[in-house]
């Protein structure tokens, strides 16, 4: 047998070499390159692309095991002999390119280059091509001849390049705080420098360890490689960040001291640049917190010690004058006097004047206190110490306080107010959570039902002002149960009073839900005695006042407030409360004037939309509860309406939210502590056709009017333009209601239907409704129209339909309303005029609400909702809104949201708006569209 063939160990080592030449070819790894040489000649060739650590720490191995016989008599320039990796990288560049041509050379299809070249003159990227398949690698052409070529295949081998050397590498800056010793510094701010792999995130090599790396071999070639990265990347941050130049000539730049104004700039202002220049920027977590900036916070504190409420007795709470009162009850209330300092706020750290002022002084930009450093800006600092030094420790009362932390009386204090803090009972105040916990008592023995846990919490709230003497809005969602809560109010004073004599409460309220109070006192509050003031054979002069002497809750209706002032003025009221309280919301009317004038030591608003329109509803009903809470009228016009309404400042809608947050409380069904207790809620928009008889008339209408309206002015313009909304959404609704019937012999029911698109699309909803054994109700704003329904209903479906409106009497109205109610009730359609049903009934025998026409006002349309959306409610409430496509419904519908806006802001619409429109604006918004009228 042969013997085996043997080679030398050199052989073996370059043929390990070459199977891995070999091993990176097969997987791609391999790229053309262009170069240019000492003598000027551009070389084209192939190399490999070696991209792993792996792979590179495998060279390495083969670098450091090389033996002397594989550099033979190799010498470089002044007579020295190679480095091992210099030979590795020279073996697999002659043999990848060796090879890479080898594989090329007898195919047709890569000759064609070549041959192209050597036919004429040709394009560089052919030459190119040309010497990178044929045998020879040398370009054709002068330097400048290729230049451009030149500058593209360096930048697409230099993007290979970074993949080569690990991908992308970026520049990182750390910020390091001093040293700290006893709240002394005693080491300087830093900055450490660190490269990241753009790829992997995890990666990262710190500054100090590249610099301490091998300078030599292929791991050493991809460290300087990444030193140069580093440098490079350094002296462009340094364009972004002053201070990093003086590292520019430093041989191994790995930190920065800087000083402690370079810090704050650094954290201030140049962090956000370098980060938009695609540095990575590491800062202490306190540096990253969110700063309210420099402020002042006004300080209160009870006079004489007085930290608990008390004072059951009225004091001066009932002396009238100025068409007001003084609502104070002796120490306490928003009369009562203050003690008062002020404190500077920085973020959440609160300084008094010595301890600011000893940080001021200091004149640095970042500052050490209580553990930690704050952000100082010099110039507002300087501010607040020329407004510290000129105020005095001093007394104010708490609504001065008030008035004056949320910017209702101005301050000329160069820097932002950011509010007021208390101690005792003001602190409590203060803080609704603190509040509602004040008075942990149970709900009132002889309260008939169970108060939920939010109910409960309003009951707290509510005693914990009265006992205060300060006034207060409870702004619940409707359907929370605002009535019963006032009602264990009643209860429990009484309860508490132990046989001692409580005054009586009165109570306005809309007429429409007068018997619905009655109802609801007998029902859970029996013991109570409660009178109704209404009627033409209602009590005066000294009947009255002996008769509300015997009554603990008396009610009567804001009809009565301006005609009834005199006679209701004559009593001493323990409180005076508004149901529905946005009926006070024009503090001009003679009944908001009435009422304010009442004396009563205790004031309560019941409301679910405190703002429906404008914010001088808001202040309507605060100044009913508060008086000078929020200045005169014109100031608040001011300073709060004008700017929040026509500008949109934000500044003054948080002021406002911040001022008026102690007195209102307000809860919607979507709060976490509500929800649970609330069925779900369903609203969709249902959009009809209209007829050819509907569309014909409503352009009709629309022609006239728009042609009376544009050669009219003021108040003649404005009623023209309501006129004509509605007569459109009259016509909407059904045509019949332009038409002068004969109310005592209607047209037949047969007559109605089919002339209307709205009518239609009920019926179909309503037999899909009725067939699932479910109730409904039907608002609608138009009386004649809610009579129509209630025939063509009635007629069409079989089923129990009644209606009720502003000239339903009393009696029957709650005869009505309990006949829906009842278990089996045979009425399953209750329909309500908007005016007369929308707010005050419980009706929670539906599930289903319709709006047949819109109001064009949300919180108008919620309160109706709320009918059938409300405690007492176990079924998902599904609302229907009903939209005539392509008219004006379908215009102002888009705008119903934005009506919403103002009131959120702040707490948590009718037509008039339109008058203001130009006619081509109206044009738009009443223009009929094509998609109005069905097939």
């Amino acid at each position: 047998a042969a013997a085996p063939f043997a080679c030398d160990r050199s052989i073996r080592y370059f043929a390990g070499l070459a199977r891995f030449v070999l091993k990176s070819l097969a997987a791609g790894q391999f790229h053309p390159t262009l170069h240019t040489t000492a003598d000027g000649r551009q070389l084209a060739g192939w190399r490999l692309l070696v991209g792993s650590s792996e792979q590179l720490a495998q060279l390495e191995v083969y670098a450091a095991a090389m033996q002397r016989a594989c550099v033979g008599v190799i010498e470089t320039e002044g007579g020295a002999q190679p480095e091992p990796a210099e030979v590795v990288e020279s073996f697999l560049m002659m043999t990848v390119d060796a090879i890479c041509r080898r594989e090329v050379a007898d195919d047709p299809f890569f000759r064609q280059p070549g041959e192209k070249a050597a036919s004429g003159p040709a394009p560089a990227e052919v030459r190119w091509l040309a010497a990178l398949l044929g045998k020879s690698p040398v370009v054709p052409g002068s330097v400048d001849d290729n230049r451009l070529l030149g500058e593209q295949v360096g930048a697409w081998v230099g993007k290979l390049d970074e993949s080569r050397h690990g991908g992308a590498w970026r520049l990182c800056l750390t910020l390091h705080e001093p040293d700290v010793v006893d709240e002394k510094v005693v080491s300087p701010w830093s900055l450490s420098l660190s490269l990241q792999n753009g790829d992997d995130e995890s990666e990262m090599i710190e500054a100090g360890d590249l610099f301490a790396g091998p300078d030599a071999g292929l791991l050493g070639r991809n460290i300087l490689h990444r030193r140069g990265q580093l440098v490079t990347a350094l002296s462009q941050a340094a364009v972004f960040c002053p201070p990093l130049e003086r590292l520019a000539d430093h041989p191994a730049p790995a930190e920065l001291e800087i000083e402690t104004v370079e810090a704050h700039l650094f954290i201030r202002q140049w962090a956000a640049a370098l980060l938009a220049n695609d540095v990575r920027v590491f800062l202490p977590d306190w540096a990253t917190r969110s700063d309210a900036g420099l402020g002042l916070l006004l300080s209160v504190r009870p006079r004489g010690g007085a930290d608990e409420p008390g004072g059951e007795g009225e004091g001066a709470a009932g002396v009238r004058g100025g068409g007001g009162f003084d609502i104070g009850t002796g120490r306490f209330g928003l009369h009562s006097l203050m003690d008062f300092d002020w404190q500077v706020a920085m973020g959440d750290l609160r300084l008094d004047v010595e301890a600011f002022r000893a940080l001021a002084e200091a004149a640095v930009p970042l500052v050490r206190h209580g553990g930690r450093w704050v952000h100082l800006d010099l110039d507002a600092a300087k501010s607040a110490l020329a407004f510290l030094e000129r105020q005095q420790p001093g007394e104010m009362t708490l609504g001065e306080a008030l008035r004056t932390a949320f910017g209702a009386a101005p301050v000329d204090a160069g820097l932002p107010i950011l509010g007021v803090t208390g101690t005792g009972w003001v602190e409590r105040f203060l803080d609704h959570a603190a509040a509602m916990q004040l008075d942990d008592f149970p709900q009132p023995a002889g309260f008939g039902g169970t108060l939920r846990p939010y109910q409960l919490r309003g009951l707290h709230w509510m005693r914990f002002l009265d006992r205060l003497g300060i006034g207060g809005c409870l702004a619940d969602d409707m359907g929370l149960g605002k009535t019963i809560m006032l009602i264990a109010l009643l209860l429990h004073e009484r309860e508490e009073a132990s046989g001692e004599t409580v005054g009586p409460t009165l109570l306005f309220a809309p007429t429409s839900v007068v018997g619905n109070w009655l109802r609801e006192v007998r029902r859970f509050a029996p013991s109570l005695r409660v009178g109704v003031h209404h009627g033409p054979d209602r009590l005066t002069d000294d009947a009255f006042i002996e008769s509300a002497g015997q009554h603990d809750l008396l009610i009567t209706s804001y009809a009565l407030a301006h005609r009834d002032a005199e006679t209701l003025g004559r009593v001493r009221w323990h409180r005076v409360c508004l149901d529905e309280a946005q009926k006070i919301k024009n503090p001009a009317a003679a009944a908001t004037i009435a009422i304010r004038s009442l004396p009563a030591a205790r004031r309560i608003a019941l409301t679910g939309t405190p703002i429906e329109n404008h914010l001088s509803e808001l202040w309507s009903i605060m100044e009913m509860l508060n008086p000078g809470l929020l200045g005169t009228a014109g100031e608040f016009r001011e300073r709060f309406a004008i700017p929040v309404e026509k500008l949109g400042d934000q500044q003054r809608v948080a002021q406002l939210r911040n001022l008026i947050r102690p007195f209102v409380l307000r809860r919607t069904k979507t709060d976490p502590q509500v929800a649970g207790d609330l069925p779900d809620k369903m609203e969709m928009k249902v959009y009809c056709n209209l007829t050819a008889e509907q569309a014909v008339a409503y352009e009709r209408i629309t022609g006239e009017m728009l042609g009376r309206i544009d050669a009219a002015a003021g108040i003649r313009r404005r009623g023209l333009i309501l006129a004509a909304l509605t007569r459109l959404k009259q016509v909407c609704d059904h045509p019949a209601l332009l038409e002068d019937l004969d109310t005592s012999d209607p047209p037949p029911v047969e007559d109605l239907v089919g002339r209307s698109g709205k009518v239609d699309r009920l019926l179909e909803m309503l037999e899909e409704a009725l067939e699932e054994g479910d109730a409904a109700l039907i608002f609608t704003q138009y009386r004649r129209m809610g009579h129509l329904l209630e025939r063509i209903l009635a007629k069409r479906l079989g089923v129990g339909v009644q209606f009720l409106h502003g000239g339903t009497p009393a009696k029957q109205r709650d005869v009505m309303i309990e006949r829906f109610q009842a278990p089996g009730s045979p009425v399953r359609i209750f329909l309500l005029s908007l005016r007369a049903g929308g707010l005050g009934l419980n009706l929670t025998a539906a599930n289903h609400v319709f709006h047949f026409d819109r109001w064009w006002n949300p919180a108008v349309e919620a309160q109706a909702t709320d009918r059938a959306y409300r405690i007492g409610q176990t079924r998902t409430v599904q609302v229907h809104k009903f939209i005539c496509a392509g008219t004006v419904e379908e215009r102002i519908d888009k705008l119903l949201t934005d009506k919403l806006a103002l009131a959120d802001r702040i707490v948590s619409a009718g037509d008039e708006w339109l008058t203001n429109l130009s006619t081509e604006e109206l044009r738009q918004y009443l223009t009929l569209g094509r998609e109005a009228v069905g097939d």
